[in-house]
């Protein structure tokens, strides 16, 4: 997703490279942690407001599957409690907060070798497996 889950990968603005945007005096800029800086740190996050995004180079990472693993909700206070615990043990987490409750579910996502399972996640898996798409991670 966008935001992130793990530890070690932030949400996608902080996988952003480089990228060339078109401004709307039609000037064509490129910008990166080098080069055009304060448009690059601007830029991964813009929404388009600074022009039309023309490439993006993303750091990757060889696509793997990751098991979902959920657990039973529990009171919001809990759940803060369980998750820097969690946060410290799972390189992958993330809670859901129920809104109009005080109830949230905690999941983990744990990497797996486990074949790919069946039906459209599994077609999508083994097509990923096949086509070498990367930077992209089929729960299971």
């Amino acid at each position: 997703n966008t935001h992130g889950t793990a530890k070690f990968v932030g949400g996608l603005s902080t996988l952003i490279v480089e990228f060339t945007i078109v401004d709307g005096l039609g000037r064509v800029l490129r910008a990166s942690a080098s080069e055009n800086v304060d448009l690059f740190n601007a830029g991964r996050s813009h929404l388009g407001v600074l022009g039309v995004v023309s490439t993006v180079t993303l750091q990757c990472v060889d696509a793997y599957r990751l098991r979902k693993v959920e657990y039973e909700m529990v009171p919001f206070e809990e759940g803060m409690a369980q998750s820097h615990k969690m946060f410290a043990e799972h390189d992958h987490m993330f809670y859901y907060w129920v809104p109009g409750t005080e109830l949230v579910r905690l999941t983990t996502f744990h990497p797996t070798d486990d074949p790919a399972p069946s039906g459209w996640r599994g077609d999508l898996a083994r097509f990923i497996d096949r086509n070498q798409i990367y930077a992209f991670s089929i729960i299971t």
